[in-house]
């Protein structure tokens, strides 16, 4: 046997294995929890003469977004482009970025998650067929947090974040 059908062979042997230790994991969660909650529900309720205090409200943090390294055109290069080509590739991309951001500040201010995941996959496709690191990965992740996301708030700091990475771009390509 070869070398790389060993290789191949134990890496399915330790993903199984690490399969089967998940699932295992996960089944005793469920069941401590399930245990948990009849032990609440079967206890005998305790009279208190205190008032009950009203529970706190503490606003739901956004996540943080990431930094994002700068963007590398390398795959344009690495596909046997020349430098011109590869910076030429790039500016198309800066249009299109422009030309789609007013449409996705619309979509934003409507809250249409459907439409702004519509024009950030197409400058998405772009991007990522380009480039790595910067616009790219960031495109990435809105693109894919507007599939099933409805924090209208991180929908923005999605867009905040583009547009500055925009501008990065912008000045690390600078003719």
């Amino acid at each position: 046997m070869s070398n790389t059908v060993i290789i191949a062979l134990l890496v399915v042997i330790l993903l199984g294995a690490g399969l089967v230790l998940f699932r295992t994991l996960s089944k005793n969660k469920a069941s401590t929890q399930e245990k948990t909650e009849t032990k609440q529900t079967h206890q005998q309720p305790q009279t208190t003469t205190q008032t009950p205090t009203p529970p706190t409200q503490t606003k739901p943090t956004t996540p943080t977004l990431k930094s994002y390294p700068p963007f590398n055109h390398k795959r344009l290069l690495e596909m046997g482009l020349e430098e011109a080509e590869a910076q030429e590739f790039v500016h198309d991309l800066i249009q299109q970025i422009h030309t789609q951001l007013p449409q996705i500040q619309e979509a934003l201010k409507a809250s249409d998650f459907t439409a702004m995941e519509r024009l950030t996959h197409s400058i998405k496709g772009s991007a990522t067929n380009i480039g790595v690191g910067g616009v790219s990965d960031l495109l990435v992740e809105y693109n894919t947090y507007l599939k099933s996301g409805d924090d209208i708030a991180l929908a923005q700091r999605y867009f905040t974040t583009l547009q500055k990475e925009l501008q990065n771009l912008e000045a690390q390509y600078r003719a």
